[in-house]
């Protein structure tokens, strides 16, 4: 089915217009995000805490291990081989885990407004950007593509933000569900609408 340009464009605008969330759910979007983004944060911390002390406790035990067999002479080359390797080894496990535990260090708030200013303006933006841009955005907002048919754009899975907005802040908008606004989902669209 063939369909002229400017009317499939037309009917893109309005169906972006149509998926732009309401004023009032961007003070608890950014109120939801920002919460979650510091509890996540602080969790983090005390993770990283936690394999700190555990890491400093093996360094003592290696630093204990040594001084046996080098000072006090009260253990045998093999147990102190034995001993040093296995202490080394949970040295570098527990160093490993604090690594993977540490959160990327992002502008959050940044993140936050950039994607208010796209989710709140979707439309216009996508009007006046370039073929590549409207590529992007398009992929951004609709990862698996939206079918056209002879009554125009059909059900499409859009974005996860708008999943999330119309799920989680649609409801009262005095309380906010939590849910979902995990630091995996920021990196997720900061990552979508970055490409």
């Amino acid at each position: 089915m063939s369909v002229r340009k400017a009317v499939l464009e037309d009917h893109f605008v309005q169906l972006l217009a149509s998926l732009q969330p309401r004023p009032e759910y961007f003070r608890l979007f950014r109120a939801v995000v920002l919460d979650t983004w510091r509890l996540e944060r602080q969790r983090t911390a005390q993770m990283c805490a936690a394999f700190d002390q555990r890491a400093a406790e093996i360094r003592q035990r290696i630093d204990r291990v040594e001084g046996a067999f080098l000072f006090s002479r009260s253990i045998d080359q093999r147990t102190y081989e034995e001993q040093s390797a296995k202490l080394r080894e949970d040295l570098a496990l527990a160093e490993m885990q604090r690594t993977e535990a540490q959160v990327e260090q992002i502008d959050t708030e940044g993140i936050v407004a950039f994607a208010e200013n796209v989710l709140s303006r979707a439309a216009a933006l996508w009007s006046h950007a370039s073929f590549a841009d409207r590529r992007a955005l398009q992929q951004a907002i609709f990862p698996d593509g939206i079918p056209w048919t002879a009554t125009g754009f059909g059900t499409a899975v859009s974005s996860s933000i708008f999943s999330h907005l119309r799920q989680n802040l649609a409801t009262d908008q005095d309380v906010a569900s939590l849910t979902g606004f995990g630091e995996s989902w920021i990196a997720e669209f900061s990552g979508a609408i970055a490409a």
